[in-house]
């Protein structure tokens, strides 16, 4: 069941280039994104919200007429429109857009991903990353508009024609509201991305790619349990050039900025450290309200809460691995007395703390 019925996406891949070097991996890594966006446990999108764009698998499979070779810009802006998107209103909560294919880098900040019918004398068929970034974020169709860029971005001075959007998309002067956008590319300005053969399958997969599926399905998270976009950068700008170390390949992700505003993209339990304290929290019997669980960090962050009446002694236990030698707090909501949970206390990694009674 889809839990995030105001989220959409586009996921193109394409391996079948016949003019260019056939790729291996981009049919396969845009599928898999696309299921992990379908996941509840992931993106939680409705399959009716994602429309799933990918060439066919080998060049030989591709036209021989290279003005019909899938995809080409038009297929792109056709899944542009059946969104909606050049309407310029609100769509939606979320908009996800990943690409996985040729690419060149014409500029430090731009990219342009290459559709089917490129070649070295026509790196002209392409889509510029900077064109739709423009739209979505002026046009505010989305409040949260994520790009991920599994391509090379080679400088190139063959490129010298970016087609925007569609002609009948024109951005408004001024932004019709605030847009949070998360750019992903797999490679630095001038530098090469990678598929190299993953041991553990024996199939070729784009190392941005396999990064990003570990790090969403929960490498990623802090110790919330929350994958953000802060943590998912932290994860993949060590673990993108940890993968292309293994390959013998240089490959460093770009992620220009964070969000103002905290991006989430799932949510998973949060594992327990190594010498995690198992903390019993127990509530006097009849005390009212709930009991809350914060951290002592200045933000105090509330960790967990339960009712007070269902974490009496004789009841379901409420069991928390926390840190060691740390102090927590725990607060009655109902007479706002706090009391210091302290693990320091605890005895090997177990602890018993009973929530004194109110005065």
């Amino acid at each position: 069941m889809a839990v995030n019925d105001q989220d959409y996406a586009i996921v193109i891949g394409i391996n079948a280039y016949p003019q260019l070097r056939p790729l291996k991996a981009a049919h396969k890594d845009a599928t898999a994104f696309a299921e992990w966006l379908r996941s509840d446990a992931g993106g939680g999108l409705p399959a009716k919200n994602i429309e799933l764009i990918l060439s066919p698998e080998t060049a030989a499979e591709q036209p021989a007429n290279p003005g019909q070779f899938f995809p080409l810009k038009r297929h792109i802006d056709e899944a542009v429109f059946k969104l909606g998107i050049n309407r310029l209103q609100r769509i939606g909560r979320r908009f996800y857009f990943y690409f996985s294919g040729h690419g060149v880098g014409p500029r430090f900040n731009e990219v342009a991903m290459l559709m089917a019918a490129a070649a070295m004398n026509n790196l002209n068929s392409n889509i510029g990353l900077n064109s739709y970034r423009e739209v979505l974020r002026l046009g505010a169709a989305f409040d949260e508009v994520v790009f991920i860029l599994d391509c090379c971005r080679d400088p190139s001075p063959r490129v010298s024609n970016f087609v925007p959007m569609p002609a009948e998309i024109t951005p408004p002067p001024e932004p019709r509201g605030p847009v949070e956008d998360f750019v992903v590319m797999a490679a630095s300005y001038g530098e090469k991305a990678f598929e190299p053969t993953d041991p553990g399958t024996g199939e070729r997969t784009g190392v941005l790619t396999k990064a990003l599926l570990e790090g969403l399905n929960g490498k990623a998270a802090n110790p919330k349990g929350e994958v953000t976009a802060f943590s998912l950068r932290e994860y993949l700008l060590t673990r993108v050039k940890e993968l292309a170390t293994d390959a013998k390949m240089k490959q460093e992700p770009e992620i220009p900025a964070l969000p103002n505003r905290e991006i989430v993209f799932a949510r998973v339990a949060p594992a327990a450290p190594a010498d995690a304290v198992k903390a019993r929290i127990i509530a006097p019997a009849g005390l009212e309200g709930d009991l809350v669980l914060f951290d002592s960090t200045p933000a105090r962050q509330e960790l967990e809460r339960r009712k007070a009446s269902e974490v009496t002694k004789d009841l379901p236990e409420w069991v928390k691995d926390l840190q060691p030698n740390t102090r927590y707090e725990v607060e009655h909501t109902a007479s706002e007395l706090v009391a210091v949970l302290d693990t320091s206390k605890a005895k090997e990694k177990a602890y018993v703390f009973r929530f004194p009674r109110p005065e």
